[in-house]
């Protein structure tokens, strides 16, 4: 031994505990060695410090040694006690045999009886502290079982548990000794169980293999759960005689295993492309979209620096620089989101993209921008169509300006000549004929140069531009409930003129007071007021229509004209209060 021992001798004889100490203390230098003359100095002293062993004598005045010990044994149950003592007897032997005591050494004449001491204290000793220290180690083992996060058990070649941790009632809901005896196979998904048991039989063939799997287990709180478990056969263990399996949940990982796996799909098959870019203007990602509309694989993008597509000719090198001002107007927190406008040179093919940068937020703290590609290459064709068209439209214009309105103010001057020579009731018969005569020209021009215009696509915040039409029409004591918080995709101008002209036909026909609201469900936006309501819902689109006696009939066609070239759909209907109710779907539209 390397360590000291400490010894506490008891003996009612001074001279002889002295005696004794000095020899023990020479034969072995690793003895440390304390006296008391009594058994009562002896419990003492067994307070006031740690002793390795006792050594004690039997026949003492004021209590025995068997006394002694039954004292120490109350307290100190594993400590050595040796018995040395000159009054020997079988009977004493055995009564101190049956008391507990470690060992048994009669007092003999000369110094060899210490050389005798020595040896079986050391023994004695070094048996205890091996006890103790397999106590510690199994204590600490147990300790580490029953507060394990994980699920230790142990199961039979069936599959039956054997031994559950306390951890078992945390984490699977049931106290571990319900479960004993139970087959494990029972509380296993009926979906994984085949497979489990194939895998479980694998463990029993296979000793050397260490199984890791993954199933659902029947929680007691009932609901299906996902453990993950380890097993490792020691079946051959004396000790253990069974198959260990370590056990764990891991239902929230693979929930959010699961809410990735979701994610990955709907970002691998978005019809929109998706791909980030670091602060260094590197992709880190791409998704497959990005990869088949430039037919450059997913794998080769990574890493790729964007000038590269300047480099290969998809994007122009001015394209790229607005990308990289884009890319860093981001980073530098300048603008949360940023739109830019490409047109990728593909192969045979026509092709814009409307690029929408935003930061990448995610939990970890990153320089990021993610970027998310609409193909608007069809809105484009349709916009420059709807140029051409207007460029023909306004030639029409120009003629029905010039041709009709040029004999219209022909027509009023000679009337004011008429006015001044002459009175009669039929002048103002024909200043109403004129002023209809106007007014139609007016629409006409109207339908004519802005009916299908829809050119100059922008954000626009609806309920603003809703306040703002409302004053730009003269609607005497009308009243506007404004109800929206969308924001539409459209020709400002254009979209400004389809509002007046429904704020214009409500207040036409549902009289001064009328109320007017603006706004929003669930696949757009309505304009609706509490008139009278809409005679034909059928006819109330035709050009000419009108219930009104000043109407044109062309305002509504204006308006049908102008949701067509957005795209929209234009549904009539009765409101909730009985009047009109314009709806308006197919928007390209997000909340503000």
């Amino acid at each position: 031994m390397d360590e000291p021992i400490q010894l506490l001798h008891v003996d009612d004889e001074p001279d002889f505990v002295e005696l004794t100490a000095t020899y023990l203390e020479r034969a072995d230098e690793q003895f440390s060695v304390e006296t008391a003359t009594s058994v009562g100095e002896g419990l003492t002293r067994l307070t006031e410090a740690d002793f390795d062993c006792i050594v004690s004598d039997y026949d003492m005045a004021e209590r025995d040694g068997i006394e002694f010990l039954d004292a120490v044994r109350e307290n100190y149950p594993d400590l050595p006690f040796v018995l040395f003592t000159g009054k020997g007897s079988e009977e004493i032997a055995s009564e101190a045999i049956s008391a507990g005591v470690t060992d048994y050494l009669q007092k003999t004449p000369g110094t060899e009886q210490y050389t005798l001491l020595a040896n079986r204290i050391e023994n004695a000793v070094a048996q205890y502290r091996a006890q103790r220290e397999v106590k510690k180690t199994e204590a600490r083992y147990r300790h580490l079982i029953e507060e394990s996060t994980d699920v230790i058990t142990v199961v039979d070649p069936n599959g039956t548990f054997q031994y559950l941790s306390p951890a078992a009632e945390r984490v699977l809901g049931y106290a571990a000794e319900e479960m004993v005896g139970d087959n494990a196979f029972d509380y296993v998904h009926p979906d994984d169980r085949e497979r489990v048991i194939a895998e479980f039989a694998d463990q029993v063939r296979s000793p050397e293999e260490r199984v890791t799997t993954e199933f659902r287990f029947a929680h007691a709180d009932d609901f299906w759960q996902w453990i993950g478990v380890r097993g490792r056969n020691l079946l051959d263990d004396p000790i253990i005689e069974g198959i260990v399996v370590y056990a764990r949940d891991v239902t929230e990982r693979k929930r959010r295993e699961q809410d990735l796996e979701q994610y990955e799909t709907i970002v691998e098959n978005t019809e929109d492309g998706i791909y980030v870019v670091d602060s260094d203007h590197r992709f880190e990602f791409v998704n497959q979209r990005v990869a088949e509309a430039s037919g450059i694989p997913q794998d080769l993008w990574e890493g790729q620096h964007v000038s590269t597509l300047a480099d290969l000719g998809i994007l122009t090198e001015d394209e790229v620089a607005a990308l990289e001002d884009g890319f860093d107007a981001i980073i530098g927190g300048e603008e949360s989101q940023v739109s830019v406008e490409v047109s990728p040179q593909v192969p045979e093919e026509e092709f814009v993209l409307d690029l929408r940068l935003t930061s990448l937020q995610t939990e970890k703290l990153t320089d990021c921008v993610v970027g998310f590609s609409r193909n608007v290459t069809e809105r484009k064709r349709r916009e420059r169509e709807l140029e051409r068209k207007n460029e023909r439209l306004e030639e029409f214009a120009g003629v029905v300006s010039h041709d009709l309105r040029n004999p219209l103010t022909v027509a009023e001057g000679r009337l004011d000549l008429a006015r001044e020579e002459c009175d009669s009731t039929h002048l103002e018969e024909i200043a109403d004929a004129h002023h209809r005569m106007r007014t139609l020209i007016d629409d006409l021009l109207s339908l004519a140069r802005d009916g299908d215009a829809a050119t100059e696509a922008e954000r626009i915040h609806l309920a603003e531009t809703v306040e703002r039409c409302w004053g730009n029409v003269e609607t005497e004591r009308a009243t506007l409930d404004v109800d929206t918080a969308r924001t539409v995709r459209g020709d400002r101008s254009r979209v400004q003129q389809l509002l007046e002209n429904l704020i214009r036909n409500a207040i036409e026909h549902g009289g001064p007071d009328v109320t007017v609201t603006v706004g929003d469900f669930e696949d757009g936006f309505y304009v609706a007021d509490d008139g009278p309501g809409i005679p034909d819902e059928r006819a109330v689109f035709d050009a000419g229509y009108s219930t009104a006696e000043e109407g044109t009939g062309l305002g509504l066609t204006i308006v049908r004209r102008i949701a067509d070239a957005h795209g929209w759909e234009l549904n009539a209907t009765e409101s909730e209060s009985g009047g009109s109710r314009f709806e308006f779907t197919g928007l390209d539209t997000e909340p503000r």
